[in-house]
């Protein structure tokens, strides 16, 4: 029975990611917040694989071309992922506290 149990591969969404944006957004954006994840999540995962596929056959340095062009399309999404959180932080938890402020009162 242990094989026919579903593995988790440390790379793939654990479900993590989803449940920590349903308990940051408030009730009455969460639905919005999901689709836009869901929208950004599929058009970038979409795109990532055809963009390594064309890096690893223009490179084209031997056998760890794809390695080379994974890391080389990993390490810029990884900067711009961490500043553009680091932007939204501010207005993100502003918004939040003006919410859950209407939401008391």
């Amino acid at each position: 029975m242990a094989c026919l149990r579903r593995r988790r591969w440390p790379l793939s969404r654990s479900g993590d990611d989803l449940t920590l944006l349903q308990d940051v957004a408030p009730e009455r954006l969460r639905g919005r917040v999901m689709a836009i994840y869901s929208i950004v999540y599929t058009l970038v995962g979409g795109a990532s694989v055809g963009l390594v596929g064309v890096m690893s056959d223009t490179l084209a340095l031997g056998p760890r071309t794809l390695l080379y062009a994974i890391v080389i399309a990993r390490v810029p999404s990884m900067v711009l992922g961490g500043l553009l959180l680091r932007l939204a932080e501010r207005s993100l938890g502003k918004m939040v506290d003006e919410i859950r402020a209407a939401e008391a009162s």
